[in-house]
């Protein structure tokens, strides 16, 4: 087995989720569950990328099993309250972010987000058109024009950035494949416009704009014709 070798993910996670480092145990649990391309067999449509051959694969069967001990330790952890929220405050602020893109940068689109942008099919031979569009980089971030947003909510990813007006980035770290239908710890729609809301100077012809009576509306329509809300 390709796993013989390695501990079970539920020894590999306790000691990062005791010490409240939920972004490590994230990626320990992915790297567990990311198969060899030698080993793998039918492959699932997220472990593709377009225009490429993975060169791993996500293997569900291990994922299910850091799922079930990632609920189960978190929730355990959690249990003692603000001194665990504490803990996991101090560990996600000593994150490092990966500097903004350029303003000559393009946005990443919904067609190449999969193929450059997914975790779950890193490792792939990226089309050229990735350019220097990463799984974690800040050319994969979701921003006001960029059509990628349009694949939220990203149940299995364990990470969205979204660049938020003034080309701030904003990393989310989500429980993605290890708990993908927990409203909670998802990145939704109506979560990603309202918080380009929040940061916005609303500008006219932008996604957010300000009426001359102070009413804000939020354009979804990509001619311009779309509703508002």
């Amino acid at each position: 087995s390709w796993h013989s070798s390695m501990p079970a993910c539920v020894d590999i996670l306790a000691p990062l989720l005791a010490a409240g480092d939920l972004h490590t145990a994230r990626f320990a649990a992915l790297e567990y569950a990311m198969r060899p391309a030698a080993s793998a067999a039918s492959p699932l449509p997220w472990q593709q990328p377009a225009g490429g051959t993975a060169l791993a694969a996500f293997d569900k069967a291990a994922g299910d099993e850091c799922g079930a001990a990632w609920r189960e330790l978190l929730d355990e952890f959690l249990l003692s309250g603000e001194p665990a929220l504490a803990t996991v405050a101090a560990k996600h602020s000593a994150l490092t972010l990966p500097p903004p893109p350029p303003p000559s940068a393009s946005l990443i689109s919904m067609e190449d987000y999969d193929a450059c942008c997914s975790w779950l099919a890193r490792g792939g031979d990226a089309p050229r058109r990735c350019g220097a569009a990463s799984p974690g980089g800040s050319g994969c971030s979701l921003a006001n024009g960029s059509t990628a947003a349009l694949l939220l909510p990203m149940l299995r990813e364990p990470q969205v950035s979204v660049m938020l007006p003034g080309r701030r980035l904003l990393r989310l770290e989500q429980d993605g494949f290890l708990r993908p239908f927990d409203v909670a710890t998802v990145l939704w729609p109506a979560g990603y416009l309202l918080g380009l809301w929040v940061a916005a100077e609303a500008r006219p012809g932008g996604l957010l704009s300000r009426g001359g009576d102070g009413a804000e509306s939020c354009q979804v329509g990509g001619d311009g014709g779309g509703g508002d809300g």
